[in-house]
């Protein structure tokens, strides 16, 4: 007589979704944190070298803006999309588990990355800060 195979314990969908926010409250602590301080605090270094924000420049700093601001959309997009698929797809949760934890890594190097871009921005600007500077310590100790 063959032996009946056991279907698979699958994780329920409270637990898988609570997983996700687990794992996306960090990363949404330190999004917030870009946008209200660390990315002002990167402009304002900007302007005080004398760069304009505009132009050449704008693509660099855009880049950890359109990630920071627009961070909420990327997470109310993927919540529609999980509740459309919890609804809608008899085969959802065969494969849930898989797809929530590839979301939340791939998510999670988002914002790794977007805080990567962002302290890359702050240091283009440094040389510049520092020539600067130099130049402001040699006037005032050439003038008498």
């Amino acid at each position: 007589m063959p032996d009946k195979e056991t279907p698979p314990v699958r994780e329920s969908g409270l637990k898988t979704y609570l997983h996700l926010a687990a794992y996306r409250l960090p990363a949404l602590a330190f999004v917030i944190f870009s946008t209200v301080v660390v990315l002002p605090r990167v402009v304002a270094v900007w302007k005080h070298a004398g760069i304009q924000v505009k132009d050449a420049e704008w693509w660099i700093l855009g880049l950890c803006e359109i990630f920071t601001f627009n961070f909420n959309y990327f997470l109310g997009g993927a919540v529609i999309v999980f509740i459309v698929l919890e609804k809608g797809w008899a085969r959802w949760p065969s494969i849930r588990s898989r797809v929530v934890r590839t979301f939340t890594w791939i998510l999670t190097m988002l914002v790794l990355a977007g805080i990567t871009w962002t302290s890359v921005t702050a240091l283009l600007v440094v040389p510049m800060v520092l020539n600067q500077h130099k130049k402001a310590e040699a006037k005032a100790g050439a003038a008498p």
